[in-house]
């Protein structure tokens, strides 16, 4: 009698199980992708009006520039780590969690590893690399940059070559600043600045001697390069990522990507981030301002898959300076972190970079039921 007991009651716990599974997640997806592919009808259909002048293939909208393109390298190109990381100067990052390298030509962060965390359970194993740079087997990296709205205006984006202090070393203790100089009157500084964990701080100052005003728009851009084995189980992500203001909660597989090709919000967005989230890791970048997110796939001898941003405009007067800051999480989804970094900095939905709260505040309760009838 005892033993059927307890049947009924796992009957009932896996029937309760199975009810909050449709509620909490099967519901919600069915919507959000009734709305994803709502809002691709009408982007379609916006498509077939005369428009903008977006480079095709890259992402971007119509009445703004776009990001710079996905390039994707040959796989006859592609060279050793160590071989890219020597190629260009650096400036050394180097954090309680984080070592590696800021990229000077285009001040990428292309070059980070995370300590504590091996690709083995041997010690003695190789730490587990987060970003790597682009013309290496897996590249990986995160860029920021600017946009000219006017012709003819250089700024710094994937090709400058920036200029840091000698001896400048990135710590939590010692923020690094780069430079460049348009040789037009603009010069662009950038303080890049990182905790004890994994959020690092990006200011770019816009400083204008010229005598006309610069129109600009900042941009942000993780991007990756060829598809990932995934070590995801059912009740996981991993892919592009992103809480896109009101649109809330997008995240889109690799291959969902790779058949849609892009999905981009068409209006500003107010608030949220983006990136790219692993099994166990992320980057995500965190705009400062309203901004138009993308993400794309494009395929250039090798899959490469894009999350960007395109910021509001920044008009700097003639002998005036403006400044804008954003934010990049490059580290281990850790809860006690990335919800301390939500509360904080008053990021939307950042714990949302951590799949399946909900999951876990279900079954919790129900194991403690079964424990106490089985155990």
């Amino acid at each position: 009698m005892q033993q059927n007991r307890n049947t009924f009651l796992a009957i009932a716990l896996s029937l309760v199980v199975l009810l909050a599974w449709q509620v909490f997640y099967v519901n919600p997806k069915v919507e959000a992708e009734r709305r994803a592919a709502e809002i691709r009808r009408q982007q379609e259909q916006s498509q077939l009006q005369p428009s903008g002048t977006a480079e095709p293939g890259t992402p971007g909208f119509a009445d703004v520039p776009a990001t710079p393109a996905l390039q994707g390298t040959a796989p006859g190109g592609l060279v050793d780590p160590a071989v890219a990381i020597a190629r260009n100067p650096r400036v050394e990052v180097d954090t309680p969690r984080l070592v590696g390298s800021i990229n000077l030509k285009g001040a990428r962060l292309d070059d980070l590893r995370l300590k504590g965390y091996h690709q083995t359970i041997s010690k003695q194993s190789p730490l587990v690399t987060l970003l790597s740079p682009s013309e290496t087997r897996g590249g990986y990296f995160v860029e920021f940059g600017w946009i000219s709205l006017l012709p003819g205006v250089p700024v710094p984006g994937p090709d400058t070559v920036w200029t840091a202090s000698q001896g400048a070393r990135l710590t939590p203790e010692t923020p690094i600043t780069l430079s460049w100089e348009n040789g037009q009157g603009l010069r662009f500084i950038r303080t890049v600045a990182v905790d004890r964990d994994y959020m690092f701080e990006v200011t770019d100052q816009v400083e204008n001697s010229a005598t006309a005003a610069a129109s600009l728009r900042p941009y942000g851009r993780v991007t990756r390069f060829e598809t990932p084995p995934s070590e995801a189980a059912f009740v996981l992500h991993e892919g592009l990522i992103g809480v896109l203001g009101a649109q809330g909660l997008q995240q889109i597989t690799y291959s969902d990507l790779k058949d849609d090709r892009e999905f981009k919000i068409a209006e500003p967005v107010e608030g949220g981030w983006l990136g790219i989230t692993d099994k166990y890791w992320a980057a995500a970048i965190i705009p400062q301002d309203s901004y138009r997110p993308t993400f794309t796939f494009a395929d250039q001898g090798r899959d490469s898959y894009q999350a960007d941003y395109v910021g509001s405009t920044v008009e700097v007067a003639s002998g005036q300076a403006q400044e804008i800051r954003q934010r990049l999480f490059a580290g281990a989804k850790i809860v006690d972190v990335v919800d301390g970094y939500q509360e904080r900095f008053n990021i939307l939905n950042f714990d949302l970079l951590i799949d399946w709260g909900w999951f876990y505040f279900i079954t919790k309760p129900m194991c403690i039921v079964m424990d106490w009838f089985f155990v």
